[in-house]
């Protein structure tokens, strides 16, 4: 399970209705980035990189006018499967 907070400037509204405009996109891109890594790769030592890639990979590849600043994790449960 995961539950992600983004970060953007107060007042922001481009910002905001670009994200809310783009959510299945959003929703889509963060299902295929998190299949993709391993739970070793997923592990909270690793919490740091993988926020900066997502916050890079949602900057660069998904907003088109719009930057969001962060990422925060409120939750992000890793199980692994056998």
């Amino acid at each position: 399970m995961l539950i992600l907070l983004w970060d953007i400037k107060k007042d922001d509204k481009a910002t905001f209705k670009e994200i809310t405009q783009r959510n299945i996109e959003l929703k889509d891109f963060l299902r295929r980035y998190f299949t993709k890594k391993t739970a070793a790769q997923l592990r909270p030592q690793n919490e740091n990189n993988l926020k900066s890639e997502l916050k890079n990979a949602i900057n660069n590849k998904i907003l088109s006018s719009s930057k969001i600043e962060d990422i925060s994790f409120l939750q992000l449960d890793v199980v692994e499967q056998q």
